[in-house]
Order: C-alpha cells, then sequence, then structure tokens
C-alpha cells in the first residue's frame, strides 16, 4: 500500500479498533472486533479479507488476526491524528466557553 492510497473512514476504524484491542489484549480476534464496533463477525470476516489484500493485516481461518508491520504503522498514524483532533476539538470548545464567559461578564456589566 503506497504513501498515495487512501483508507475508508470505516477501514480507518477497523485498524484503530484493532491497534487497541492489540494494545490492550495481545491477541486480536473477530469475535473482539466485531463486538467493539457493533456489528457482526461476518462484516468483520469481509473486512478482513480486504485488508488482508492491502497487506496491512494477516489471518489464516479461525485464527486471530495479526497486523502487518504496515498496517501496524497505519493504524499508530490513524490513531495519532486522531488524538491530535480530539485535542484540538476540545480545546476549541474550552476557548468558546471562555469566550461565552467573557462575553456574559461583559453584558452584566452595561448599565442599563
Amino acid at each position: 500500500m503506497g504513501e498515495s492510497d487512501s483508507l475508508s473512514l470505516a477501514l480507518e476504524d477497523y485498524l484503530e479498533t484493532m491497534l487497541n484491542i492489540y494494545d490492550n489484549e495481545k491477541v486480536i480476534k473477530v469475535s473482539n472486533i466485531a463486538k467493539k464496533l457493533n456489528i457482526s463477525k461476518a462484516s468483520v470476516t469481509q473486512t478482513i479479507t480486504r485488508l488482508k489484500r492491502l497487506g496491512l493485516v494477516n489471518q489464516e481461518s479461525y485464527n486471530p488476526v495479526t497486523l502487518t508491520f504496515t498496517g501496524m504503522e497505519t493504524a499508530r498514524k490513524i490513531r495519532d491524528r486522531h488524538k491530535l483532533i480530539k485535542r484540538y476539538l476540545i480545546e476549541l470548545e474550552s476557548l468558546k466557553q471562555r469566550h461565552i464567559y467573557k462575553r456574559d461578564c461583559w453584558i452584566k456589566s452595561i448599565d442599563y
């Protein structure tokens, strides 16, 4: 998979979920992915097939899934990007709240 190739948001979710499962449990099972994403095991199996074709995961029938080196790196980049976006949104919300507070203080200070 080249740098210019892009993954759908759904495939990104799968990779990030698999990385999180791996970090917590060290074994990535189809049933755990299905549970975390709240989808059927059949859907997970179909997506695993797509990710295998992209060279991002390995899996033999009825065995746990493993992230390839490329899959692991891609999943880490996705998770890092999601963390950055989350921090940005939290900071943006904090700035909005401070602005609202300052505006409210200013309005209260006006003599009618």
